[in-house]
């Protein structure tokens, strides 16, 4: 990973990189940057934002523990990044959480994040084309999960047209006090590529050899967008179209 040509950008001639987790939970996507970059020689610092303090709280503690360095924990809502008044070389957004973001946040999430990172940084975004399982497998009213300890019903509950949000109520068959609301959206690839290059000059496309598990690196976020800026075309859209078969 840290040899695609973006990331290989931003480490040349540097002895710190400043790494920032977005939406990051307990942080594992920062931890796994951290301790690469750590490896090779690098200093680093960390910091984690997320809306949830507990799973912050669990982040410092084992990630310390881990790599002997303590994050910097901020507990807001990730489209007001600008306030933390820093600048970063690379930002990670790993996981399960653009699904929370529908497109008008979306932009919100985008701006923040591209506003906060250095002239040639870098965004590393996770994510499952959760598009592709609704054309394949179909759109499900109800879904049953079951874990070591528990049964959960997923059900679906309202569309919301302007939002483009289904909502779903999650029911704890065990303990109903658990019960909680979601409105979520439901991310293609090249939805986010295209939304993606219009806050950063170029992006491309990694396969994970997962089935519809990709990560998308943008970098060299734009500070205002022309026409003239989007004529050329970025890298993931020249790799789609010298591929043989489709990703």
């Amino acid at each position: 990973m840290l040899e695609h040509k973006f990331l290989a950008k931003i480490l040349e001639g540097k002895d710190l990189i400043r790494i920032i987790d977005v939406c990051s939970g307990t942080g594992i996507g920062g931890y796994v940057f951290a301790k690469l970059l750590l490896e090779k020689g690098y200093r680093v610092t960390l910091t984690l934002v997320d809306i949830r303090s507990n799973a912050l709280l669990k982040g410092v503690e084992w990630i310390t523990r881990e790599l002997g360095i303590e994050p910097e924990t901020h507990a807001i809502d990730v489209t007001m990044l600008y306030t933390l008044n820093k600048t970063f070389d690379l930002a990670v957004m790993w996981g399960s959480s653009t699904p929370h973001f529908n497109p008008w946040a979306m932009n919100k999430l985008l701006a923040s994040i591209a506003g906060i990172l250095v002239g040639d940084g870098v965004l590393v975004l996770e994510e499952s084309d959760r598009f592709y399982h609704i054309v394949h497998g179909g759109y499900r009213h109800i879904n049953v999960v079951e874990g070591k300890n528990r049964t959960v019903l997923d059900i679906y509950v309202d569309y919301n047209p302007l939002k483009g949000t289904c909502k779903r109520i999650v029911i704890d068959l065990g303990d109903p006090r658990r019960n909680t609301y979601m409105e979520l959206y439901y991310w293609s690839i090249a939805a986010l590529g295209a939304l993606l290059w219009l806050f950063f000059k170029d992006v491309d496309i990694l396969e994970t050899g997962i089935r519809s598990i990709y990560v998308l690196v943008a970098t060299k976020p734009r500070g205002t967008i022309t026409l003239e800026q989007l004529r050329k075309q970025p890298t993931i859209l020249e790799k789609i179209k010298e591929r043989k078969t489709p990703l």
